[in-house]
């Protein structure tokens, strides 16, 4: 929708304040944006992550909203790309590089509207055949559609949201039809009006389109919608137009209803077709179109919400529907790596003995930590307990699923990738909140030993906070790997033990305990008797360490991935014990 500078005098003269709500700008979609998102936060997070993976597929993802999405803080910005995708139809009009995306008809339709009274002679004329209508079936239906590229079905996803928004601004469903205006008003953009005697004559539709935040800012889109959210009249149970209009067609009919008895009063207000006749407002429009505004963006937020939440049913693990970023050199994976990974990320995913692996682990250690606290004498100072991240206190079986969907094999570049730009995917490990609560409730401090990127700090404490990890202080407690380091853990835990009594170490890999436990790099060529060597050396190292285990070492099970799966090679089967077993003979048992 157009955009136009609103003097001061205006504001005054109208007596709102410059957040007032009208109707639906871009800053009024960014707006709408944001109560979608506060509704699904709390209704539906897992739509939210589906939103988001989709959002990313977006063209203008990498060229314009991770810029402009720095001014929030990182917790923040999932609200900040549903405000962009809110507004991207708009802001895609005056974007020449992107013009196959700017469709100007798909925002509104002509229902005709000819008020009591007018001669026979004025005729009426029906919607364009391409319209906002025709626009928001096409639209639903690529976003549903799987089979759909990942980038089409997130332009869509941003028209849906963006059309609901027009739906809901009366003018952008009618024409007047009138001797004034026999071939319509085309939505009040024909008609000019005056807020007051000697105010600037502007067009009904810019009044109503242009009214509803005067800040383009991000921040004062959250904090408008918020504003809105708070007041007892917007409560989901008193919007009562949201369990008696499901449809989009209804919403449209709603909003020529309101069109014709509050933008046109019943056609008593019909504007002049020129600056020069405009006329002023009649009394009593401004609040009762103030009124009119503001219902109509908090339901434009709530249905939004209800169509995300309705349309995007593919899951927590969205992940592995994701296409890969542009430009990554992917390896498709050997047929067993790819079988032997589904097999043991299905037991992580559904396998109650793997919860009941992780909770004995962590319940053994909450047991271990507080006889340590209460009979050691004097008690340790500054006590403190080391764990890793990913399998240990994160869970990250979606970027598995992501993999196996995809037929491809591990690699550093798209492990970053999902480090970066999916923190809403990971899970906890069974277990590790509660442990983590009850040793902070001891007065031992949690420190995190990672290989993950340091680069990646911010998403990684997004994903801790939102799984309701402790972060307080966390820059202090986050110890992560510099981009060009080893996985060698050993300098980093070092500093920790500088600094703190660590009393326990967690781990999913044993080289989380020490770099001893590093696997030798093997190929077939070293033969079959060295890769045994090695594992049968490992194997003694755990044995030599049993006073360890259990005691200030504690292992958590993951069968996918670690020091073990470098000890395989390429033949694993050549790996497997001999079986002293034979086939029974024919009709024997």
């Amino acid at each position: 929708m157009r955009r136009r500078l609103i003097t001061a005098c205006v504001f005054v003269i109208v007596i709102i304040s410059a957040a007032s709500v009208f109707a639906f700008n871009k800053p009024g979609h960014k707006v709408s944006g944001v109560i979608a998102y506060d509704v699904l936060l709390q209704k539906s997070p897992e739509t939210v992550e589906n939103v988001i993976a989709l959002l990313k597929q977006h063209p203008y993802y990498e060229e314009h909203w991770i810029g402009e999405l720095e001014s929030l803080p990182a917790t923040e910005r999932d609200c900040g790309l549903f405000m962009l995708a809110a507004e991207w139809p708009d802001v895609v009009r005056s974007d020449k590089k992107h013009e196959e995306y700017n469709h100007p008809k798909w925002h509104y339709t002509d229902e005709p509207f000819k008020p009591a009274g007018q001669p026979e002679s004025i005729k009426t004329l029906p919607p364009d055949e391409e319209n906002i209508m025709t626009a928001y079936e096409k639209n639903l239906a690529v976003l549903k559609n799987e089979s759909e590229t990942p980038q089409n079905r997130s332009i869509a996803l941003c028209w849906i949201f963006h059309l609901i928004g027009d739906i809901h601004q009366p003018c952008h469903t009618t024409s007047l039809f009138t001797t004034e205006y026999p071939e319509g008003d085309k939505g009040g953009n024909l008609v000019f009006i005056k807020t007051e005697p000697d105010a600037a004559a502007i067009k009904l539709h810019w009044f109503w389109d242009d009214l509803i935040l005067e800040s383009e800012e991000l921040r004062a889109a959250q904090s408008r919608a918020t504003e809105l959210q708070k007041r007892p009249e917007f409560a989901r149970s008193k919007l009562t137009e949201l369990d008696i209009e499901s449809s989009f067609e209804e919403w449209k009919d709603t909003s020529v209803k309101l069109a014709e008895e509050v933008v046109y009063c019943k056609g008593k207000m019909t504007g002049g077709p020129s600056k020069e006749s405009a006329p002023v407002l009649p009394d009593g429009y401004l609040i009762t179109a103030k009124a009119t505004g503001e219902r109509q963006i908090v339901l434009a937020g709530f249905r939004m919400a209800d169509v995300m939440e309705k349309s995007l049913q593919f899951g927590s693990e969205h992940f592995a529907s994701a296409p890969l970023k542009r430009n990554v050199v992917i390896k498709p994976a050997n047929p067993f790596s790819i079988q032997a990974r589904l097999g043991a990320n299905i037991y992580i995913q559904t396998a109650a003995e793997y919860r009941a692996c992780c909770l004995q682990v962590y319940k053994t250690a909450e047991i271990r930590l507080d006889s340590i606290l209460t009979t050691a004498n004097p008690k340790p100072a500054k006590p403190a307990v080391i764990m890793d991240l990913d399998e240990t206190v994160l869970d990250n079986s979606a970027f598995e699923s992501f993999l196996y969907e995809n037929n491809l094999e591990y690699s550093d570049e798209l492990w970053g990738i999902y480090e970066r730009d999916y923190p809403d995917n990971a899970q906890l490990v069974p277990g590790a909140r509660y442990f983590i609560k009850k040793a902070e409730q001891m007065g031992v401090t949690i420190v995190f030993v990672s290989n993950r990127l340091e680069k990646n700090a911010e998403p990684t404490i997004k994903a801790l906070a939102r799984l309701d990890v402790n972060t307080d202080s966390i820059r202090n407690r986050l110890f992560l790997k510099k981009n060009d380091a080893s996985s060698d853990k050993t300098n980093r835990r070092a500093i920790v033990e500088s600094q703190y009594n660590v009393l326990l170490t967690f781990g999913d890999n044993l080289r989380d305990f020490s770099e001893t436990f590093a696997a030798t790099k093997l190929t077939e060529n070293d033969g079959a008797d060295a890769y045994n060597r090695t594992i049968e050396s490992r194997l003694q190292q755990v044995d030599d360490s049993a006073c360890h285990w259990g005691v200030d070492w504690f292992v958590l099970p993951n069968p996918v991935y670690g020091e073990w799966d470098k000890l395989i090679g390429s033949e694993p089967v050549r790996r497997l014990r001999p079986s002293g077993m034979k086939l029974p003979e024919p009709n024997k048992r």
